[in-house]
């Protein structure tokens, strides 16, 4: 009998690799602590990663920044997490005439399973969902229980767990504009960073600076985005600043400290200056690239990674992650 399962289920996953979204799953070999099973007419199914259901692809999210009366009773120990369907499987659009359902679902830490409490919220910038799980459950799998549209059949699906906000989510108009984030370098450990004051040379009519840099993704300064010229600002707040000379630059507020392309958009590296109305110099592109990361590119230059400082290079470049942080 287990080697008949273990050939069926193999098949199964032959299958799905051609192309199917999902693959029967036998449910005699159920073990005790296993999710229910669903009704005997229904499939209990587990798809392939990337998660497809209904022609979608299903993503979660831990997000700290997920107002807490959202995930009443979340403690001190566990995360914070949205899901959302998106088109495609690197999450680089959110499907806009969704009908899936989640009902359910429960997580697995440490060789034991715990059922997540799965929440819908209506007309939130983000989120179709949010649930809280363990810290340890991140980078794991979430198993949940849903349905292509409120008349399919049931199905249970496995998503991994991710800690960033994905592309499909940036070029949205508000899911971005609020809250802090850290620029971490894909799959790595390291973040943007850098110094955000600045200061002013009186005989050269220069500001003094500091480049960008790359440092542990635990010591790098978060970020804010606003709205700039169709791209985005990327800025944090000045903790000492100085008086703008408006008559040499044309400095919107001195008050907050840019991402800026040196030399109006034309120099060698980013520093952080404050910000101005140079559209070349401070409008970055998120463009969306693989697994909800994105590639940042301003006045053409997409942003690249050299001698552990941010550069802009027009014939590389790096994934960036977005991270949601608590300021």
């Amino acid at each position: 009998m287990r080697v008949a399962t273990a050939i069926f289920c193999l098949c199964l996953q032959i299958i799905a690799c051609k192309g199917s979204n999902f693959a029967d799953k036998d449910n005699s070999s159920r073990k005790d602590g296993d999710a229910a099973p669903v009704a005997d007419d229904q499939d209990d199914a587990i798809a392939l990663e990337p998660t497809a259901i209904g022609g979608a692809y299903l993503g979660c999210f831990a997000d700290p920044q997920i107002s807490p009366e959202l995930v009443t009773g979340k403690t001190s120990d566990e995360l914070a997490v949205g899901c959302q369907v998106f088109e495609d499987s690197n999450f680089t659009r959110v499907k806009d005439s969704n009908r899936v359902v989640v009902e359910g679902g429960e997580v697995e830490v440490a060789g034991s399973r715990r059922a997540l409490a799965i929440q819908a919220v209506v007309q939130h910038p983000r989120w179709g969902w949010v649930t809280r799980v363990p810290l340890q459950a991140l980078r794991t799998n979430l198993f949940l229980q849903a349905r292509a549209n409120p008349s399919a059949s049931l199905v249970r699906v496995r998503v991994e767990l991710l800690d960033l906000l994905p592309s499909g989510l940036l070029t949205g108009s508000q899911a971005l504009l609020s809250g802090f984030y850290k620029l971490r370098i894909k799959d790595t450990v390291f973040c943007a960073h850098g110094n955000p004051e600045w200061g002013w040379d009186a005989i050269s009519k220069k500001p003094i600076v500091d480049p960008v840099v790359v440092n542990s993704c635990n010591n790098a300064i978060p970020f804010r985005f606003t709205r700039f010229e169709g791209g985005v600002r990327i800025h944090v707040p000045n903790p000492k600043p100085l008086t703008c000379d408006t008559q040499n630059y044309a400095v919107e507020h001195c008050n907050d400290s840019c991402i800026d392309l040196e030399d109006f958009g034309l120099g060698n590296r980013f520093v952080l200056w404050a910000c101005t109305k140079s559209l070349e110099a401070q409008s970055y592109a998120l463009i969306p690239s693989i697994q909800g990361a994105v590639r940042i590119q301003g006045n053409g230059r997409p942003l690249t990674l050299f001698g552990g400082l941010l550069i802009p290079d027009l014939g590389t470049t790096v994934d960036i992650e977005v991270l949601p942080v608590l300021p």
